[in-house]
């Protein structure tokens, strides 16, 4: 998310806009004025007014873009994983977090725009600012549900991946304890003495391979017995 700064300067009989980047409220109301001359004679807080409902309106999209946002992470979850999907969700929780460090700042002024506490906002415009107050309170409710539903994906999110990894342990640790006794009685009868039980029997390297396969066998029934595999 991106965000640009806009000046609004109100005075008793002026408006005065500054900005750097291209604004659409700013052009729409310039479209307006010069449609419409009369409009002006309204004074310059509607002026601010139809800017500023113009720049809280263009929230509700990118809130719309969030919460489909916010929805396939939660499905990638369940489906997904590895580092993408967890800058994924870095990202996306920067993105909130930046948008409710403006968005505070600008609820409040809003809030005191609509409460008269400025002398240059008429009472008759002040409902227009209580408005867009309420409609800029419902962007910030939702940023915060959005965030607290962030939180609670990374938790699901480090709660999939542990359950893998755990998964991936058990089956390592199975085959490590498996191949263990096989281990054990291959490095027993690796050893260079002369004299051992079985050494010159005929069939030893056999009666090896099958003591070896018949304590495989044992011990993966075993752990299925038990659920552990």
């Amino acid at each position: 998310m991106h965000t640009a700064d806009l000046d609004l300067f109100l005075g008793a009989r002026y408006l005065i806009t500054h900005y750097r980047v291209p604004f659409a409220a700013v052009a729409e109301a310039r479209d307006r004025v010069a449609h419409d001359p009369s409009f002006l004679a309204r004074g310059p807080a509607v002026m601010a007014h139809r800017i500023i409902d113009s720049l809280v309106d263009e929230y509700l999209p990118l809130m719309e873009k969030l919460d489909a946002e916010v929805d396939g992470i939660e499905a990638a979850i369940l489906n997904q994983g590895g580092p993408a999907l967890l800058e994924r969700i870095f990202r996306m929780k920067h993105s909130l977090q930046r948008l409710r460090r403006v968005g505070m700042h600008q609820k409040n002024l809003l809030s005191r725009l609509a409460h008269g506490e400025f002398a240059l906002i008429p009472d008759a415009v002040r409902p227009f600012f209580s408005d867009v107050h309420d409609h800029m309170v419902r962007v910030m409710d939702l940023n915060d549900a959005y965030n607290s539903l962030m939180v609670s994906s990374m938790d699901a999110y480090l709660s999939v991946q542990s359950h893998r990894l755990n998964e991936v342990m058990r089956v390592l640790t199975v085959f490590s304890t498996v191949m263990l006794p096989l281990t054990f009685i291959t490095g027993l009868y690796g050893m260079n003495f002369e004299y051992m039980p079985y050494l010159h029997f005929q069939f030893g390297f056999e009666l090896a391979i099958g003591v070896m396969l018949l304590v495989a066998a044992t011990m993966f029934f075993f752990f299925r017995r038990r659920r552990w595999i």
